[in-house]
C-alpha cells in the first residue's frame, strides 16, 4: 500500500510537470469551451449550458485519449517504465497508479471549466453537486481506462496518437458530444448508444440541464466499462517498447467491446 501511495504521488508530481499533459488537461478543454461557446453557444447562458454536457465528455475523452495514453506511451519509449521491472512492482500497481493521478488532474480541469464558463457566461447546473460529481467521475474513469488500453497496444507514441485520433472524432461526433445524436440518421443512432460519449452526455445533460439526479444505470455501465479497461490495461501492460504483445493479449481488448454491446442492449430495454 505504501508503494502504490509513493508512485501514485510521484505521478501527480511528474504529471504536474509534463507540459503535454498540462496542455491536454487545461488548456485544451478551455479551448473548446470559447470555441463553442462563441460559435454554437453565442455567449447565451442558455445556450451554453445546453452546450457543456458535449463540452465536459470532449475534455473527458481528451484527458484520457491524449493526455494518459501519449504520456504512458512516451514513458515506456524513453525507458522510465523499465526501471520498475527490477523491483517487485506489478503492472496493476503501475496502472492503478497512473490513472488515479491523471483522474485527480483531469476532475480538477473539469471544474475549472465549468467554474470558468459559470463565471464568464453565467452556466447554471440545475442538478445537485453530488449528482454532477459522480456522473463526471464516471466518464473519466471510462474514458482513461480505454486510453490505458491504447497506451498497452501502441507500439510508440506515432501509433498511439493515430488510434486516439481514430477513436476521438467518432466518439466525438457519434456520441453526440459535438452535435446531437438526435441529427443522425436513424442507423448511426443505434450504433451511438453503444458509445461511452453517449452515456455521459445523456448523463450530465440529465443532471446540469433537467435537473435530475444522477442515473444509476448510466453509472454502472460508464464504471463498469471503467473497471474492465483497467483489468484489460493491466494484462495487456508493457514494460518496454520492444516487448513482443503475444495474439492472446490482444484478444483482451475484445473484452472491452463486449462490454459496449452489453451497454447497448441494456440501453435498449
Amino acid at each position: 500500500m505504501n508503494a502504490w501511495l509513493l508512485n501514485t504521488a510521484m505521478e501527480l508530481r511528474l504529471s504536474l510537470r509534463d507540459r503535454q499533459a498540462i496542455f491536454w488537461s487545461f488548456l485544451f478543454p478551455l479551448f473548446f469551451l470559447f470555441i463553442f461557446a462563441t460559435v454554437f453557444g453565442r455567449t447565451n447562458p442558455n445556450g451554453v449550458t445546453a452546450l457543456m454536457p458535449g463540452l465536459l465528455t470532449i475534455s473527458s475523452m481528451a484527458a484520457g485519449f491524449f493526455g494518459l495514453s501519449i504520456g504512458l506511451v512516451t514513458a515506456r519509449e524513453r525507458g522510465l517504465l523499465r526501471r520498475y521491472r527490477v523491483a517487485p512492482v506489478r503492472p496493476w500497481l503501475i496502472v492503478s497508479s497512473l490513472m488515479v493521478s491523471n483522474f485527480v488532474i483531469a476532475l480538477a480541469s473539469l471544474i475549472v471549466q465549468l467554474a470558468l464558463a459559470k463565471a464568464v457566461y453565467q452556466v447554471n447546473v440545475a442538478g445537485s453537486a453530488l449528482s454532477f460529481l459522480a456522473m463526471l467521475s464516471a466518464g473519466l474513469l471510462a474514458f482513461m481506462s480505454i486510453g490505458l488500453i491504447v497506451a498497452s497496444l501502441a507500439e510508440n507514441t506515432k501509433v498511439a496518437l493515430v488510434v486516439s485520433n481514430i477513436l476521438f472524432y467518432p466518439l466525438m461526433f457519434l456520441g453526440g458530444a459535438a452535435l446531437p445524436a438526435q441529427m443522425l440518421p436513424p442507423g448511426l443512432q443505434s450504433v451511438s448508444k453503444m458509445l461511452p460519449s453517449n452515456y455521459m452526455v445523456r448523463g450530465l445533460s440529465e443532471i446540469i440541464i433537467d435537473g435530475r439526479r444522477a442515473s444509476l444505470q448510466i453509472i454502472v455501465v460508464l464504471m463498469t466499462t471503467g473497471i474492465v479497461g483497467i483489468v484489460v490495461a493491466a494484462a495487456l501492460f508493457r514494460w518496454e517498447s520492444n516487448e513482443p504483445l503475444s495474439a492472446a493479449k490482444k484478444a483482451w481488448a475484445a473484452v472491452v467491446v463486449a462490454v459496449f454491446i452489453l451497454a447497448a442492449l441494456i440501453a435498449r430495454q
